[in-house]
């Protein structure tokens, strides 16, 4: 049989699935997923790559500046979302290397994190750096 022929069958089996599943099964409804839009937050990053962290211990905020990516605490201090405050001074510094263009970073499941950074973004054959930290963001490897 030819490639093209099992396609199509493959496809019309699966659209004749969906329409019997569809009529079958009961409808999900799902509750509102954003619960409020407010004006824009302040955080004194100076367009920074910024990425906010959820926590056990609250919400922190990393922030890739100067070659390096660094962590601190955000501070609620109101109840909008616009009372947050980012204290620069008491960041904690999550690399040691400089250099770093783009970061990413992931809790894991036992509460440390993994960060994984590169120093040339545009070329194909990219450096590629990585450290794991504690849940309270100090550099363990």
């Amino acid at each position: 049989m030819p490639t093209h022929a099992l396609s199509a069958t493959a496809l019309l089996f699966a659209t004749a699935l969906s329409t019997v599943l569809s009529t079958v099964l009961p409808v999900a409804h799902a509750q509102n997923l954003i619960g409020e839009i407010g004006q824009p937050v302040e955080t004194g990053t100076s367009g920074a790559w910024a990425r906010a962290l959820a926590t056990d211990d609250g919400w922190y905020m990393g922030v890739g500046t100067n070659g390096d990516f660094h962590i601190g605490a955000l501070t609620q201090t109101g109840s909008s979302l616009n009372d947050w405050s980012f204290d620069r001074t008491a960041w904690v510094r999550g690399t040691d290397h400089g250099g770093l263009k783009d970061h990413a970073i992931r809790r894991c499941p036992d509460g440390t994190w993994l960060h994984v950074a590169s120093t040339a973004n545009n070329d194909p054959n990219d450096s590629a750096y990585s450290w794991r930290l504690s849940s309270d963001f100090q550099i363990l490897a």
